[in-house]
């Protein structure tokens, strides 16, 4: 669900970021080195909440202000030959240590979970399976969190590193997940004239499962995700024929989830 934003939440975050916003001021009036960060203006406050999808998250970014308005944030510290901004280099060593524990929580989720076809388990997990998403996770880790110098970076390509950081830690709404997934799973279906009484009866049982359910259906059963994928293609279609060709393999998928039900519904148990 989206975040509430009251009286009192609207009151916490206007006193970081006054608080916030008040130290860059005194201190752009002394003659320092000091690497001052921008402003959080209305545009920013803006920003962060279209692009959170929890309290958590917004508590998170306020953190990140926090770190520079705390007793000695704005001064700077030796890393290795350079220095760094205390409140950079704060930030930066939190959303690392966050990345760390999200990304090694879904590789092992890859490499102990074996995907459901057609009601039927497989023999191998989806890393065994060289599942695309596991190798893009892979690469994110490599990416995010091996071989970072914070010591060969300008401060610009630092924020810009923080800021990949902090996109890669949001928290997922998994209300409107679920939400946006059953429309676009009613789309791709009926786009592809599948049975609309079989139809009813999948998104009811879908319906059914609480959010985390529906995470872990999503996450194991192959002909779920293959829906996903088809509707990908959906929009990129040109012509009827690339769409005929399609069209018994996502009637095959769809009919595999209705035929597996009652493995669907055995998550609410």
């Amino acid at each position: 669900m989206a975040v509430r934003y009251d009286k009192n939440f609207m009151a916490e975050i206007n006193k970081v970021v006054r608080a916030y916003n008040s130290k860059i001021t005194r201190l752009s009036k002394i003659d320092t080195d000091y690497v001052l960060p921008a402003r959080f203006d209305q545009a920013a406050v803006q920003a962060m909440k279209n692009t959170s999808t929890t309290r958590a998250d917004v508590r998170r970014r306020l953190k990140d202000l926090q770190a520079f308005t705390q007793r000695g944030g704005e001064k700077n510290i030796r890393i290795g030959n350079t220095t760094i901004p205390r409140y950079q280099y704060t930030n930066i060593k939190r959303y690392q240590r966050l990345a760390k524990i999200r990304i090694n929580k879904k590789l092992r989720r890859y490499e102990t979970t074996k995907p459901v076809n057609s009601g039927k388990i497989e023999k191998f997990t989806f890393a065994e399976l060289g599942s695309n998403d596991y190798v893009n996770l892979l690469a994110k880790k490599e990416r995010l969190l091996s071989n970072i110098n914070l010591e060969t970076m300008t401060t610009s390509e630092r924020d810009m590193y923080l800021h990949k950081l902090r996109v890669n830690t949001r928290n997922v709404d998994l209300d409107m997940w679920q939400k946006n997934y059953i429309d676009i799973f009613q789309d791709t279906a009926l786009s592809y004239g599948y049975d609309p009484e079989k139809l009813d009866t999948i998104v009811w049982a879908l319906q059914r499962l609480d959010a985390d359910q529906f995470d872990e259906v999503a996450f194991e059963d192959r002909n779920i995700k293959e829906v996903l994928t088809h509707y990908k293609a959906l929009l990129d279609i040109q012509t009827a024929e690339a769409f005929e060709k399609s069209s018994a393999t996502v009637i095959d998928n769809l009919d595999a989830i209705y035929d597996n039900l009652s493995g669907i519904l055995s998550k609410i148990e």
